[in-house]
């Protein structure tokens, strides 16, 4: 990390964790922010699902090519967890929708840059995983659809990603979707619904595996 980057950095480091950890974590400083990040939004809180350490979270420091150098945006309005060593690189934007919103990104999950994800009921990310460029995940449509009796068409719906998940550049993940362990989502996807099969690399749309039996490594 760049050093001069990191002196600026300090106070927004020092603000997000102050407003959203207990006071016992965020002296440690767990989550360190790079001074571009953009704080929409802090009324909600963020808890660690694992020990607290100096630097276990970085917010807008890593990113793919030029994109490192874009600012991050965090909106947090209801609970994202977090686990140890996740990045979230430039151009991100991390937003929990309302105070009944849950957001989980276990340990080790690499989010590479300019992806979206965005929480109005509950999105989980497995250990282990990464999420490639310009990737967009989301539980709702954000705009209510009726039908004639005034009944909701369109509800939100939960969006699990399984341990050791990579999700390629330019994927679009649907509410409602289930992505299973040792799965690799292929580069313009777009995936909604239950994925059966692990150990597979899977397209869409239409969904459908591609080759099965695979094992892919960091």
């Amino acid at each position: 990390m760049n050093k001069i980057k990191y002196i600026f950095s300090i106070p927004k480091s020092l603000y997000i964790n102050i407003k959203s950890l207990p006071l016992k974590q965020a002296i440690k400083l767990p989550i360190l922010v790079s001074y571009k990040t953009k704080l929409i939004s802090l009324r909600g809180k963020i808890v660690l699902l694992d020990k607290a350490k100096y630097g276990m979270i970085r917010i807008g420091f890593d990113g793919a090519g030029t994109a490192k150098h874009m600012s991050t945006v965090i909106e947090n309005n209801g609970i994202i967890y977090l686990g140890n060593n996740v990045k979230i690189g430039g151009g991100c934007q991390i937003c929990t929708v309302s105070k009944n919103s849950r957001l989980e990104i276990k340990k080790n999950v690499s989010i590479t840059s300019e992806s979206h994800i965005i929480a109005s009921k509950n999105i989980s990310i497995g250990n282990d995983s990464i999420i490639s460029w310009n990737t967009q995940i989301m539980d709702t449509d954000f705009h209510k659809i009726l039908d004639k009796n005034n009944n909701l068409l369109n509800k939100d719906l939960d969006i699990i990603i399984g341990d050791n998940v990579w999700i390629a550049s330019k994927v679009n993940i649907l509410k409602g979707t289930n992505i299973p362990n040792n799965t690799v989502i292929s580069s313009g996807s777009i995936i909604k619904g239950i994925l059966d099969e692990e150990n597979c690399i899977y397209t869409g749309l239409p969904i459908k595996i591609l080759k099965s039996n695979i094992i892919w490594k960091k």
